[in-house]
């Protein structure tokens, strides 16, 4: 086998976990990301095998497994690419938001009233509790 196509498959490996290293990392993503950088290292790793072939039979079958690694990594780059528009799409209804800001206040407040927490710092920590769930709220959209 040769020479140049392991230094091809290797650039390929390589340009696959560069180029997800410049991907954002949002939850929609990250499954992606990890697949792509399995896929394309397979790729490599596969061909590499191939040329220490131990049997014939062996050395017909490997190509067709790194045909395989290469197209599932063009798979996940597409799987990728749409997840992270959907992600870019998604919608706030501020209503909803309201709502759900308004029920955690209340929840807070119940949890906090048990232990005899102090009523004037309760207003405190419902903002600390909104602001949370805020920067949670963040990497979710």
């Amino acid at each position: 086998m040769s020479e140049a196509l392991k230094k091809r498959t290797k650039k390929f490996a390589l340009d696959g976990i560069g180029l997800c290293a410049d991907f954002p990392q949002v939850l929609e993503t990250r499954h992606a990301i990890g697949q792509v950088i399995r896929s394309s290292s397979s790729v490599a790793a596969n061909y590499r095998s191939a040329c220490r072939g131990k049997s014939k039979a062996d050395f017909i079958s490997k190509p067709g497994t790194v045909e395989g690694e290469a197209d599932e990594t063009g798979f996940w780059l597409e799987i990728r690419t749409s997840a992270f528009e959907l992600s870019q799409s998604v919608t706030i209804d501020w209503t909803l938001r309201a709502s759900a800001r308004a029920r955690v206040k209340v929840m807070v407040k119940r949890i906090l009233n048990k232990p005899g927490y102090p009523p004037d710092l309760q207003e405190e920590a419902v903002k600390t509790v909104h602001a949370q769930a805020e920067l949670l709220g963040a990497e979710w959209v």
